[in-house]
């Protein structure tokens, strides 16, 4: 790499360091732009650091112990948590998810949402 790249880059890592929200909007604001092109960069990411993947999944069930939980029994029984015909919020009837209010009854509270509403409800 040229000095002057590497000069850019470092100006450009202590800027996302000191305008963190500004850089978080605009990267949030990229991906949906950029929706295809995302989704093929992440897959490509995963297939090509399978390790690293593993490590992520392995971190997120460790910090979220009470999620994690409620997503192995309600995927164990699906008979028991059925997903209603429509999200609860737009109406779609395409990708519809369980969306925990809290995780504290075992998957037991739960109403049929879209996976843009469950996004938007901040609640996996």
């Amino acid at each position: 790499m040229s000095v002057v790249s590497l000069r850019r880059k470092e100006y450009l890592r202590q800027w996302r360091e000191n305008h963190r929200e500004q850089a978080r909007e605009a990267s949030k604001q990229w991906r949906r732009n950029n929706r295809e092109k995302h989704r093929e960069d992440t897959r490509q990411y995963r297939l090509n650091h399978p390790k690293k993947h593993c490590e992520n999944q392995k971190r997120y069930r460790k910090n979220n112990p009470e999620k994690t939980k409620v997503h192995n029994v309600v995927w164990s029984h699906p008979e028991k948590y059925p997903l209603d015909d429509k999200c609860v919020f737009c109406g779609r009837t395409e990708k519809l998810e369980h969306g925990h209010l809290d995780y504290e009854d075992n998957g037991d509270n739960y109403v049929t949402v879209c996976h843009q509403c469950n996004h938007w409800m901040g609640v996996d």
